[in-house]
């Protein structure tokens, strides 16, 4: 991989994880979730705001996107790996926020899992 590849790369999972961090943190805001990295939730959600909004502005100011880069099936991967960061340092913070340092990879499993239920009535449809 030549050196334009590599730092394209690394910006693209900065870019993922730090715009996915921040829809974690709005998504927790309107839940009370457990991914928020701030207690209270409208610091979650300027928190997220300004998460994404960083994200944004640091990778499309960027220059020299119009050359030929990355492949889809590389972005979808790449995109993954900086999704699945983000949702372990939010869980993985917020666990440690908490003060639960024992046993931290069982919690880490638990609180994923509790976390997604959270987050499911956000993408369900409305009952009439």
């Amino acid at each position: 991989m030549n050196d334009f590849l590599r730092l394209i790369t690394a910006q693209y999972v900065l870019f993922v994880f730090l715009v996915s961090a921040g829809v974690l943190q709005l998504a927790g805001a309107r839940t009370g979730g457990r991914l928020c990295l701030l207690s209270g939730r409208r610091s979650s959600a300027l928190l997220g705001g300004c998460l994404l909004a960083s994200g944004y502005a640091f990778f499309f100011t960027q220059a020299r996107y119009g050359a030929r880069g990355l492949e889809g099936a590389q972005l979808f991967a790449y995109f993954g790996v900086g999704a699945v960061a983000a949702l372990l340092v939010c869980s993985g913070i917020n666990l440690l926020r908490s003060g639960q340092v024992v046993g931290l990879g069982r919690r880490l499993a638990n609180n994923l899992r509790a976390s997604v239920a959270e987050l499911r009535p956000l993408f369900e449809r409305p009952r009439s």
